[in-house]
């Protein structure tokens, strides 16, 4: 009787112990992901106003693509929230990237606030996660991703990732910024 109850108890042990290791490890997948997410979010961004610079000699240039879009001096501004969109690349398509500007507010999983935050939900097509709104529901991720840009009283443009899920029923945050046009190196 004693062994048996040595086993059993043993046994319960173990099996709390690859329970544990089963939710570190996918707590561990989680934050990779979403660390993955915010800095593929800035590096976008960069690469925005870098092409902005080259194409137009203005870093705050809205669009990628000058065919589909009005030029710079229109007043389109980079600045605001934004998602990103990837597209399978095809012959007829230069890019296959788009910065698609949000007029919700801003993302916020701790909120009530479930219309604004689906403008940011990740799914999954291919080999990306990104927005799509006609993806089916078995698509959707945890995962939401907002891009905001913006200036600081000295003109210089900054950018914020924010890549946010939930575990359970708590609010996971990964949040990276950067100054992504400093206004100073280019007098």
């Amino acid at each position: 009787m004693v062994a048996l109850f040595i086993i059993s108890f043993a046994g319960l042990g173990a099996s709390e112990m690859i329970n544990s290791a089963f939710s570190f490890i996918g707590s561990a997948q989680d934050k990779l992901t979403a660390k993955n997410l915010a800095y593929e979010g800035l590096e976008v961004a960069l690469n925005v106003v870098n092409t902005n610079l080259i194409r137009y000699g203005n870093a705050a240039c809205l669009y990628l693509d000058p065919a589909k879009h009005p030029p710079c001096n229109s007043g389109n501004r980079l600045e605001g929230n934004y998602r990103l969109i990837f597209r399978e690349p095809s012959i007829l398509e230069q890019f296959d990237i788009e910065l698609d500007k949000v007029s919700a507010g801003d993302l916020d999983l701790s909120k009530d606030q479930s219309l604004v935050n689906e403008s940011y939900l990740l799914s999954q097509k291919g080999d990306f996660l990104t927005f799509d709104q006609n993806a089916p529901p078995e698509k959707k991720t945890k995962f939401y991703r907002m891009i905001k840009i913006g200036y600081d009283s000295g003109g210089n443009m900054a950018a914020v990732s924010l890549a946010q899920w939930k575990r359970g029923e708590t609010v996971k945050t990964m949040k990276t910024q950067k100054i992504i046009y400093d206004k100073s190196q280019f007098k």
